[in-house]
């Protein structure tokens, strides 16, 4: 799965109508406070379109917002090594192809991908020196 980012609980505290304090029918009631917005969080990954699923384009843009607009992944020159949430563009034959790294092992790292198996997501494992890795890109 890929890294999730982990968002601080925000804590309130309220008083139930047994602990309130009376209020006077003179002042007005109190304003609440303005509480901080929580950071958006990643798309769920089980809310994918159609789209994402028979793209590996697509599926790797939400992942990579940055992901320049290109027609195929060998649009995107590689510019660095791997790392968790870089690119790795892969050519399968004349076919290239796309796919995000969600995990880096010994001699190995583990992908998020879309279409590698007809408009299906699929994660699995690629070891360092398989032919078919062109490279890596990040923005």
């Amino acid at each position: 799965m890929y890294p999730a980012f982990a968002v601080a609980p925000l804590l309130l505290y309220q008083r139930s109508e047994a602990q309130s304090l009376p209020q006077s029918p003179a002042l007005p009631p109190p304003e609440a406070p303005e509480l901080a917005q929580e950071a958006p969080s990643e798309p769920e990954p089980t809310q994918v379109s159609q789209a994402e699923l028979c793209s590996c384009v697509k599926l790797a843009r939400r992942h990579i917002p940055a992901l320049p607009p290109i027609r195929t992944p060998g649009d995107i020159t590689p510019n660095t090594t791997p790392f968790v949430g870089a690119a790795v563009l892969l050519k399968y034959g004349a076919v290239h192809h796309i796919a995000v790294i969600t995990a880096i092992n010994e001699n190995s790292f583990s992908i998020i991908e879309s279409n590698y198996k007809r408009c299906q997501i699929t994660e699995r494992e690629i070891r360092y020196d398989d032919p078919r890795i062109r490279g890596f890109w990040k923005p």
